[in-house]
C-alpha cells in the first residue's frame, strides 16, 4: 500500500491527502516522506481525537494536519500540541462548523480555544466557516434572553448552545449547567453564516518545505 501510494502521489506539484493514519502508514519508514505529501486525520470530537492522532504522529511525514471540521463539541489538543522541550508534532489545524440539512451546531469558544491553542504552540490555525449556525450573541443576559425567547417563538432557527454542546433552552427559560458558557446561534446557509469567529478571520498555512 505505501509503495503504490508513494508512486502515485511522487510526480505531483502537491497533494494534500486527507488521510486516516492507519496502522499500515505508521510502520511506514522515511522513505515514505516526500515534501509534496501532507498526512492528516479528521478529529470532530474528543473521543476521535484520542484515537487518531497518536496514530498521525507516529506516520512519517513532512506536514501532519488535522481537520477538526465539522467541530461537534469542545476538543483539548493541548496534550498533543504542547509538547515540551520540542515543536508540535503537528502542523496545521483546521476547524469548521457542520453545514448541510441536520446540521449540528457549533459553539463559537470550541473555535476560539483551538486558535488559542494553536498560537500557544506555534501551530497554524484555519478557520474555513461557522457552517449552518452563525454565532448571534452570548447569553446570560437575561433582558437579552428574553428578547431572544420571543423571537424564537416566531424562528424556531435560533438555538442557545451551552460550552458542552447541550441545547439550552426549556420551555420559555434558558437554562444552563454550572459553570458553562452558552451562546445563540441562528440557522442559515453557510455563505451568510461566514467563517469570522471574534471578528476576525482565520488564514494561516503552515511553513512547506521547498521541493523540486
Amino acid at each position: 500500500m505505501v509503495a503504490e501510494l508513494r508512486r502515485l502521489v511522487a510526480d505531483r506539484e502537491r497533494c494534500d491527502e486527507l488521510v486516516s493514519a492507519g496502522d499500515e502508514l505508521a510502520r511506514g519508514s522515511d522513505c515514505w516522506v516526500l515534501p509534496n505529501v501532507w498526512l492528516g486525520t479528521s478529529v470532530e470530537s474528543q473521543r476521535w481525537a484520542r484515537i487518531r492522532i497518536p496514530r498521525l504522529i507516529e506516520a512519517p511525514a513532512t506536514i501532519r494536519f488535522l481537520s477538526c471540521e465539522p467541530l461537534l463539541e469542545p476538543v483539548d489538543l493541548k496534550h498533543w500540541l504542547l509538547v515540551a522541550d520540542q515543536s508540535s508534532p503537528i502542523h496545521w489545524v483546521i476547524a469548521g462548523g457542520e453545514s448541510g440539512p441536520g446540521a449540528r451546531p457549533m459553539h463559537p469558544m470550541w473555535a476560539r480555544d483551538l486558535a488559542r491553542v494553536c498560537r500557544l504552540a506555534n501551530v497554524a490555525f484555519f478557520f474555513k466557516q461557522h457552517g449552518a449556525w452563525r454565532p448571534v450573541c452570548s447569553a446570560h443576559d437575561p433582558q437579552a434572553d428574553a428578547k431572544l425567547l420571543e423571537r424564537r417563538r416566531a424562528c424556531r432557527r435560533l438555538i442557545c448552545l451551552t460550552a458542552s454542546g447541550a441545547i439550552a433552552i426549556e420551555g420559555d427559560q434558558v437554562r444552563f449547567p454550572p459553570d458553562e458558557t452558552g451562546f445563540w446561534l441562528i440557522r442559515m446557509s453557510k455563505k451568510r453564516a461566514g467563517r469570522e469567529p471574534e471578528g476576525r478571520t482565520w488564514d494561516e498555512f503552515p511553513s512547506a518545505p521547498a521541493f523540486e
